[in-house]
């Protein structure tokens, strides 16, 4: 019985484990992509000047080359997303698809759940580069 209990925790140790190696591998995939800076840059271009950007990853990458204020939506939720970007005066959400450095939003930015942003958000664009996927939204009215 404890054998099987010390498998078990081996088992789950290397599913976290290469969770884990799949986020710090998306991490640092960014500083490979070749059409990254380009990407960023049109954002730069498409969102109007003083509008801060809030991102799903990569904070430092999207302040550095977009030349935009950034801020990661710590402590929010699906739900409360929304509220969190009205009351912060915040119109512009980017998603790294896929990559999120909020456990709670991870949910809405994968592939199969990033439709559901389509209730509160309007899509702008979506780019690919090399290695991601990124959209732009801009967060609908809540009058």
């Amino acid at each position: 019985m404890l054998s099987l209990i010390g498998i078990g925790i081996v088992i789950a140790t290397l599913f976290g484990f290469q969770s884990n190696l799949n986020e710090i591998t998306d991490r640092r995939a960014i500083m490979y992509d070749k059409t990254i800076i380009s990407i960023t840059r049109e954002i730069s271009d498409t969102v109007p000047s003083g509008e801060t950007l809030v991102v799903s990853s990569q904070p430092t990458h999207f302040k550095y080359f977009t030349n935009h204020a950034v801020v990661i939506p710590w402590n929010t939720t699906p739900a409360t997303l929304p509220d969190y970007m009205t009351n912060s005066g915040y119109h512009y959400l980017v998603v790294v698809e896929n990559v999120s450095d909020v456990e709670a939003l991870r949910p809405i930015f994968v592939s199969k759940g990033i439709s559901a942003l389509d209730a509160n958000f309007e899509k702008i664009a979506s780019y690919k580069s090399d290695i991601f996927k990124i959209h732009l939204y801009k967060l609908k009215s809540l009058e």
